[in-house]
């Protein structure tokens, strides 16, 4: 997955993992940056080469907090991104990250848009709007709430079977116990754990 980013200064201030100085490599044509932690798949290395959708890029560089569950994100320009993905469709790109003023309120920039938009098919989500979505995702289509799920009862039944089992050695293991206290006359209810108490140091023997 390409994500194209703006390499002016300061425009991804704040965005922990892309240094400033790494953002000055991607204004290399065919340039592109990818996460560290899937260097080693993709086979990728500082300097070397790669090939994207039939393009041949170079790596400047690796980013760090940006592993992904689907496919590794990667990193380019976005004058880079319209080369390497010269036949894109008119749709365009399928997402857009904005930054609002903090001027401006949130709500009310996104029903502007959404109005703006008329028949276009496209939507406008907040960031908790976005949270929200992702996890009902993975939830309900993507397959993993299901394996979650059925991980969970499998637990679940794991555990009582081997408490139940637990138990009930427990108690063969003091069955001939039990059978002696019922033969004494005690009932089930009278066996007590009595706490004994200290007596205070103002006690004296009489």
């Amino acid at each position: 997955m390409i994500v194209g980013v703006t390499i002016q200064p300061g425009a991804l201030r704040g965005l922990e993992g892309i240094a400033e100085d790494t953002l000055a490599v991607l204004s290399n044509p065919e340039t592109v940056l990818v996460d560290q932690a899937d260097a080693a798949k993709l086979g990728a290395t500082i300097g070397g080469t790669a090939e994207i959708a039939g393009k041949r890029v170079t790596v400047g560089g690796f980013v760090r907090g940006f592993l992904s569950n689907l496919m590794p994100l990667v990193f380019a320009s976005a004058e880079s991104l319209r080369r390497i993905n010269a036949d894109w469709t008119s749709s365009g790109p399928p997402y857009f990250l904005l930054k609002l003023d903090p001027r401006f309120a949130v709500e009310q920039v996104r029903r502007e848009l959404e109005a703006a938009g008329g028949m276009q098919t496209y939507g406008v989500a907040t960031p908790e709007d976005l949270t929200r979505t992702s996890a009902l995702f993975w939830l309900e289509e993507s397959g993993a709430g299901t394996s979650f799920g059925f991980s969970m009862l499998l637990a679940l039944l794991v555990g009582v079977g081997v408490t139940g089992q637990t138990l009930r050695g427990a108690v063969i293991a003091s069955l001939k116990e039990y059978a002696a206290l019922r033969a004494l006359g005690v009932t089930v209810g009278q066996p007590r754990t009595r706490q004994i108490q200290r007596p205070s140091e103002s006690w004296e023997r009489p």
